[in-house]
This record gives structure tokens, sequence and C-alpha cells, in this order.
């Protein structure tokens, strides 16, 4: 993950602020961002934006407690089920492609024990 994070702070330019707080109390998912991401019930959400020349990136990362197992063979399901092709898998990480859109769909989880981490970005392409 660090070497990701390090190839994603060389390639984007600019962060910008989290997202707005949505009338639930916690933040709005961007536009970009799919609504019916299969976050767990209770996950609090914490949103970055960033810009690059190819588009913008938008990092979910969120905190929960339950089976990292479970949560992170329902966002694969998300991603297969939604058309984005999974290219390169490691344990409890995947990055996948939606060819029609060209977005990209990055999710990563972090099983820590009673409290997992895992983030979500998404690559929306300049259109």
């Amino acid at each position: 993950m660090r070497k990701w994070l390090m190839v994603s702070a060389l390639c984007f330019a600019f962060v910008l602020p989290s997202a707005a707080w949505g009338a639930g109390g916690g933040p709005e998912l961007p536009g970009a961002v799919p609504s019916d991401l299969p976050f767990p019930d209770g996950a609090s959400l914490k949103i970055k934006t960033m810009s690059a020349a190819a588009g913008k990136q938008y990092l979910v990362s969120f905190s929960f407690s339950g089976d990292a197992d479970a949560v992170y063979k329902d966002f694969k399901e998300f991603a297969v089920s939604h058309g984005y092709e999974i290219g390169v898998e490691t344990d409890y990480r995947f990055d996948s492609f939606h060819g029609s859109s060209g977005k990209g769909l990055t999710v990563d989880i972090q099983a820590m024990g009673s409290v997992n981490i895992g983030t979500v970005s998404v690559l929306a392409p300049k259109k």
C-alpha cells in the first residue's frame, strides 16, 4: 500500500477539500463514485479528491468492525457485477478497469483485528 500511495502522491498535483456532509451526518459521495458501493453498515467514511492530467481520483477511506474477508468479497462482487475487469489482485486488494466508461476502481482492505480499514479509489477520466 505504501508504494501505491507514493505513486499516487507523485502523480497528482493537489488535494481538494473533503466532500460536503450529507443529510445522514456522513459525507456525500461525489457523483463519479458509485452510490451503491457496498460499504459495511456503520462504516465511517472520509473522502478526498485529487486532480491529475487524466482526470480526478476519489479516495474513500473507511473503518469498520466485522469480517474483512466478507467486506472484500462484497466489493469484488460489486466490481465484477458492474462490468469492471479485475486486473491485479493480491491479498485483500484489487485494481480494476471499466472498459466502456474508462473508470478505474481499486479496493484495499487492511484486516487489523477489531477495527479494519478500507480504501476505495475511483479514477474518473476527463471527458
